[in-house]
């Protein structure tokens, strides 16, 4: 049987556990987990991406300063200081304890940090990486890239409210977004085909391509065309052309030696 001062005892336990240093108590204890636990994770981002540059497969890892990382997290750390603020503004109402409201704001402070400290990206066929986090493409969203300093992912069910954006130098950003578009336009394979002749064709030394033709359009101007004609049995027709004017004078040594010989 349940008395009237039962239930008293009752409704002042409830008021105990809805007090203003119980409630401050627990979004303390939340907040401070989710900002440790991201802290650890962006100290995982080296580990992660361990090279920077090109990756097998059409990869590519990239980093960003402390300045490119406050220009991608500008709007997140202008929220930040929103919320830091706005305790202070209802402090005497609330009758909360000070120093929990110097817990919240340190933490918060702490998480500021950790998102203008440089940071390395990747981002392979698979997977998206960032912030010491693995995100599979199934749950990301691209809308495209019309230049700037960062580019800006969702999360998929989340519509505005969970952008994921990524810094980096502007030259970066570029590789960048050539994979994303290649990636939600369903023409990896294709992109790592053309990736590949690129670095043969930018790489240090002489590169010679048979039957050229089928990819005319991916040589760049400066080049050297050789045409190898059947005339008889013993005779061949070399014929070497170029839009270089820097190439001449190879042509005209090659001439010299071949009217000598």
């Amino acid at each position: 049987m349940t008395t009237s001062k039962d239930r008293e005892l009752s409704d002042g336990e409830w008021m105990a556990l809805a007090s203003p240093s119980v409630i401050a108590a627990a979004v303390v204890v939340l907040v401070g987990f989710v900002v440790l636990y991201d802290g650890w994770r962006v100290t995982q981002g080296r580990s992660l991406v361990g090279r920077l540059g090109r990756l097998s497969g059409g990869g590519f890892a990239w980093q960003a300063d402390t300045g490119r990382e406050l220009i991608r997290n500008g709007s997140q750390l202008a929220t930040l200081g929103v919320m830091m603020a706005l305790p202070w503004i209802l402090f005497e109402r609330s009758g909360t304890p000070i120093w929990w409201l110097l817990l919240f704001d340190g933490l918060l402070a702490l998480h500021c940090i950790w998102l203008v400290l440089p940071k390395r990206y990747a981002i392979t066929r698979t997977h998206l990486f960032v912030d010491g986090f693995e995100h599979a493409w199934e749950s990301l969203r691209w809308a495209g890239w019309k230049g700037g300093e960062r580019i800006v992912l969702q999360r998929r069910g989340w519509w505005l409210f969970a952008p994921l954006p990524l810094g980096g130098h502007p030259d970066d950003l570029v590789e960048v977004a050539a994979r994303l578009e290649a990636l939600f336009d369903g023409d990896w394979d294709e992109f790592c085909a053309e990736l590949g002749l690129d670095e043969y064709l930018s790489g240090d030394g002489v590169c010679v391509v048979e039957w050229p033709e089928r990819s005319h359009d991916a040589y760049p101007v400066e080049r050297v065309e050789i045409r190898l004609e059947h005339i008889d049995e013993t005779t061949r027709k070399l014929t070497l052309t170029s839009a270089a004017q820097r190439f001449d004078a190879v042509f005209q040594a090659a001439k010299s030696a071949a009217t000598a010989g």
